[in-house]
């Protein structure tokens, strides 16, 4: 009596069959790491064939890596702009724009001051070049 077990088989039903379900695994597992990496702004057909050839290796791998540069910036913005409120200047939807304010009140305007002589504090006219008083060129 023969008690071996043998794995083949000949039926080709039964091979078409596993493959089929294989094939649809890893279909399936292609587009889990297809949208595990849109999430992450980076190529989906990237982690299709992650996920398509490498399995739960590929997914794991998908779920590891970090988001794109630019999807990181978006999310800087975001974070600055208090997520999801309206920037300034504009308001809400169906409302008028606001108006900025100043960050700092205006300053005072400044009045030219009168020039003076150096050497002996005589008042000199804008224009002058020596000082009418002692002569001393301004």
């Amino acid at each position: 009596m023969d008690y071996s077990y043998s794995y083949q088989t000949d039926n080709p039903v039964i091979v078409i069959i596993w493959l089929l379900v294989s094939l649809g695994i890893a279909v399936g597992l292609g587009f889990v790491g297809r949208n595990i990496m849109l999430k992450k702004g980076r190529s989906g057909g990237g982690g299709f064939a992650l996920g398509f050839f490498l399995g739960i290796i590929g997914l794991i791998i998908c779920a590891v890596m970090s988001e794109s540069p630019e999807r990181q910036m978006e999310r800087m913005r975001m974070m600055q702009q208090g997520f999801g409120r309206p920037p300034m200047p504009g308001g809400a939807p169906g409302y008028p724009p606001q108006p900025i304010p100043p960050a700092y009140p205006p300053a005072p305007p400044v009045a030219p001051q009168a020039k003076t002589c150096r050497s002996c504090g005589a008042a000199l006219v804008p224009e002058a070049s020596f000082c009418p008083n002692c002569g001393t060129r301004v």
